[in-house]
Order: C-alpha cells, then structure tokens, then sequence
C-alpha cells in the first residue's frame, strides 16, 4: 500500500475514534493542573493503544468514555459496546458494587486507588485482576477516571499450583516417615519439638504428629533424668555439629519391665552450614538384643557339649568359586592339629597341607567324590605335624548342597592313631609268634615227634584258647547283664549292648569317660570305697548301688 494511503487511512481512524468519544477535542489536565498543549481524544487513543496493559477512562457517572483496544479485548465486547455504559451493564452486582465504590473513593478523595478483585469477562470466565485508579481533570474541571487492569490470574493460579504442588510434598514426605518402621522426630535449637512421624506421636501417646509441635522432652512420658539426657545430647551435638549413631540404652518402664533403645542424632544445617535443630530416629531394638542374648547363651552351651565330644566337631565349605572355609571349628583342633579355631578358620590349607604325602590324593579325591554325590565322606589316613609326629585321624561327615550352590559337610575327625598303633603292635606281636611258631617248629621237627605233638597240642590249646576268647566276647555282648571294664584311671574301656540299654549311653559316648557320672551323690562315698579295694585286689567283690542312666533316672544295681 503507498504511504500516502496509509497516512489518509490512519487520519480517517483518528476522525473516528474522536467522534466516538465524549471527550471530543477537549484539552485533560491531571489533577487540576493544565497541560501546554491540547490533546484529543484520538490522539491519546492512539498512545494507549500502544501499551498491553487494558486502560480506560470513565467519567463522573461512572460511564466508560475511552477503552483501549487491549482492554475491549480483555472484557470480550466491541469498543462500541461499552462507550457510555457503566459496570452494572455488564458483569454481576457484586462485582459491580466494588467497582463504584473503588471508582466513587478516586472521584472524593482525589487520590490513586490501587486493588485486586474479581471480574468475569463476556464469555463467564472470571479473572482475578489488579487495578489501579487515579483522577484527571479537564481544562473545564470535569472529572474522569483513567484505570488501567493487569490480569493476575495466570500468577494466582501458578501460585496455588504451586502451593499444591508443595502441600501434597509434605503430605508424600509425611506419608514417608509415617511408615518407616523407626520412630522420627525433629526439634530446634532450644529441644523444642517441630515435628514427628506417626509411630513417635503414638508412643508420645499423642492423636497425631501436629500435637507434639512446640512441647519438649519434659512435656512427654517418661522420667525427668531421662528428659535431662536428651537434652543434654541434644545440646552436645547441636555445639559440635557432629552427629551421635547407635546410641544404645535401656529404659525402665512403668510397669517394671525394660526395653532397649537405639537413637541416632544428627545435627540439621540451614544453606549457610549454621546448625538450626536436630533430628533424630528411635527405634526399639528390645527383641534384637534378646535374639542376641538367647543366641550368645546357645552358643556358649554348644562350645560346653562340644568341648566334651572327642575329636572335632566341623563345618567345611566348599563355594561355588573353589574356594573352601570351615564356618563352625570346636576347640577341638588344637588336641588334633595344634591349632586353634581361629588359626583354622584364617587358613583352612593349614589342615590340609599337613595330610600325608602318600596320602594326599585320596583325600582330595575323597571330597571330590562327595561333592559330586552328595555322599557321606569318610577318609583314614596320616597327617604330618610341624614337629614331625604322624598321627591317624579317623573322619566323616554329610554334605548339604545350599541355595547359592556351596556345599557344607558337618562332620567330626577324631585321632585314632592309639588304635592304630594298637593294631600295628598286634600285627607285629602276630608275626613275631608266626617267626617263633616256625623256628619252635623247625626245632620240634628236628627233635623228635614228641616235641611236634606237643607243639601240636599247644597249637590246638591256643585254639581253643582263642576260641573261648571270641565265645566270652560273644557272651559278652549278648548276655542281659551289663558289662563295664575300667582302667586303673577309672576310665571306661569296654562297654557292652546291655549297658547301652540299662543306662541309655551308647558305647562311643562313654568310652574313655571317668565311671563318675553313672553315679548318684548318695551313692559316691559307698562307691569311691568300692573302687579303693577294686585297685587293691583281694577276690570277689559285691557291691549293690544307686546309679544314673542317662535320662537321669536312679536305678538299683549290683
């Protein structure tokens, strides 16, 4: 378009709007005072059109005079529409009513009117708005009124959002604490409480967390020297700065009975470091610590049962990775290996590495081969100590595939190189006489035939003698009447089915055992001079007792 028509287009629009307002080519003074030079109506329409903000001017009978187009925009009506009516055309009477009187204050007093306020729009949409209102004067003092409006309700609405976003928070953070299994509580500078979850209100014996705000350890359940406490480390973590963790005390309730209680405090630091309060959580460890104790007490009656089984009691391991640990060692191995426990369990090759040369494959195999089966293990063979000395270790166990695919054997070794050096003594004593047999034989051969049929008769003699042994061993073990054969120390030797059945203890439980705990206290002193004249042999003796079987029970014996 050529300027020249833009410039007539725009002149024609001024001719408009300034017959269009009553303000017509009248001059405006501001506040009485009258400006240099005349401006109308169009010319300033053509100014506030050129802000956002909607403006617009009433005069005394509260009528609209001049709108600018922002502020026909922000109200939903045409220009036309509006010059000439007042509020009470257009939007409710409440409204309305607030309206004339902000609008009736301006033309009393004179002065400027700011305030925020409500107004629904053409369409029904109410918007919260801010306005602000000041007077102006014409050169024939008439008054009008020049307002301007800034929408505030996208603000307000951001601002509850926000208000809601930061009330459902703290209802999430609540409903957080609320539900952690300790007790938590928060307090100021002066110990004074701020706040609390729902389990700490409840053992405060409070209706909710709220009520605990502003009372103080003085104001709760509990002794004053307790209160005291907590005050003090309150104050000594609050001065410090530093936090206290698994502070563990007992606390002795009403009704007699004690409980135990961990706490931690923290100290809580504003954004510039400064120490403004102190949280803390609380938490009854009372089962835990009788858990413990029950457990602490088990074990301690499990070292005094294993202490008395002889050999070691084990728990060998062998993980998933290859490599092995034993969990569980008796005391025990120090008898065995002389090593403790501890020493074992830091390194379990030190057992290992000490088996036989000649016997090492095996043993290994021997695990091996249970690892793979799940078979009991069982293995005899030598180990070789530091020193130098051999001994004979008899060992089984049972293997246990656990959930993560390690393997436990529980098991017990026991050295039995007595037994085998009793063996080798026999085998040795067996072949000397074997040697002398056939020497004596060789001699009685070469004497005369009678020399041999004595040597045979002897031969049937040690036969038969033989034969009576193996027929009173037989007898042994089958006859009713229980048969118990002592040492010089008093300690049981042999021990046959029947005294397993009269007293209960099986022969590998006694065997090696002083005689003492078959015994009752009435009986010892007649007993104790029993076994005196037992070590000092002067024929049969009869005696008739009270003894103990193994379920503890008296019984008569003779």
């Amino acid at each position: 378009m050529p300027k020249d028509n833009k410039i007539n287009e725009f002149c024609d629009e001024r001719k408009e709007l300034a017959s269009n307002c009553p303000l017509g080519n009248h001059a405006i003074s501001y506040n009485g005072v009258a400006p240099q030079e005349n401006f109308s109506a169009a010319f300033l329409l053509q100014i506030i059109n050129g802000t956002e903000d909607p403006i617009f001017v009433k005069d005394r009978q509260h009528c609209w005079v001049l709108l600018n187009d922002a502020c026909c925009n922000f109200l939903g009506l045409k220009r036309e529409e509006l010059i000439g009516k007042s509020d009470y055309d257009f939007f409710p009477k409440a409204e309305a009513d607030v309206f004339w009187e902000k609008d009736e204050l301006v033309f009393i007093t004179g002065m400027t009117n700011e305030n925020e306020e409500s107004l629904t729009d053409a369409q029904g949409v109410t918007h919260f708005i801010s306005t602000k209102k000041c007077l102006f004067k014409d050169s024939a003092d008439n008054q009008f009124l020049v307002g301007s409006i800034r929408d505030l309700t996208q603000n307000i609405t951001q601002s509850k959002q926000v208000e809601a976003e930061l009330r459902h928070s703290r209802q999430l953070l609540q409903l957080v604490i609320d539900n952690i299994p300790q007790l938590i509580f928060w307090k100021d500078l002066d110990s004074v409480y701020l706040g609390c979850n729902r389990k700490f209100a409840q053992v405060a014996r409070l209706d909710s967390p709220e009520n605990i705000v502003g009372l103080s350890d003085y104001d709760l359940p509990g002794k004053k020297a307790e209160a005291d406490w907590y005050r003090q480390c309150d104050r000594r973590i609050m001065e410090s700065g530093i936090p206290e963790v698994e502070i563990i005390r007992t606390q002795q309730h009403s009704n007699g009975q004690q409980s135990w209680m961990n706490t931690n405090k923290i100290p809580l630091c504003n954004a510039q470091g400064d120490v403004v309060g102190i949280l803390g959580t609380y938490e009854d460890i009372t089962k835990r610590k009788l858990t413990e104790e029950a457990l602490r007490h088990s074990e301690a009656k499990l070292q005094k049962l294993s202490a008395n089984v002889p050999g070691m009691l084990y728990q060998f391991m062998l993980h998933p990775d290859g490599s092995i640990s034993l969990p569980y060692i008796n005391s025990g191995s120090y008898e065995l290996y002389g090593l403790t426990p501890e020493q074992i369990q830091a390194d379990p090759n030190l057992i290992i590495l000490i088996v036989h040369p000649d016997e090492r494959q095996d043993f290994e195999q021997a695990i091996a081969a249970s690892a793979q089966t799940l078979e009991p293990w069982q293995w005899e063979g030598r180990i070789v100590l530091p020193t130098g000395r051999i001994k004979w270790l008899q060992a089984a166990s049972r293997p246990e595939l656990q959930a993560d695919g390690a393997i436990i054997w529980d098991g017990l070794i026991m050295d039995v190189t007595r037994l085998k050096q009793a063996e080798a003594a026999l085998q040795q004593a067996f072949a000397e006489l074997e040697k002398q047999v056939d020497e004596r034989t060789k001699q009685l051969v070469q004497s005369n035939e009678a020399l041999q049929t004595e040597i045979i008769e002897r031969q049937h003699a040690a036969a038969e003698l033989k034969a009576s042994q193996q027929r009173l061993a037989l007898l042994i073990q089958q006859t009713p009447i229980g048969v118990i054969e002592w040492n010089t120390k008093l300690e049981i030797q042999e021990w046959n089915s029947a005294a397993e059945k009269i007293f209960g203890y099986s022969k590998s439980e006694v065997l090696g055992r002083h005689f003492g705990f078959l015994v009752s206290a009435i009986a010892k002193k007649h007993v104790d001079q029993v076994m005196v004249s037992l070590l000092n042999p002067q024929g049969e003796i009869l005696s008739v007792n009270e003894n103990l079987t193994k379920d503890n029970k008296t019984i008569i014996c003779e």
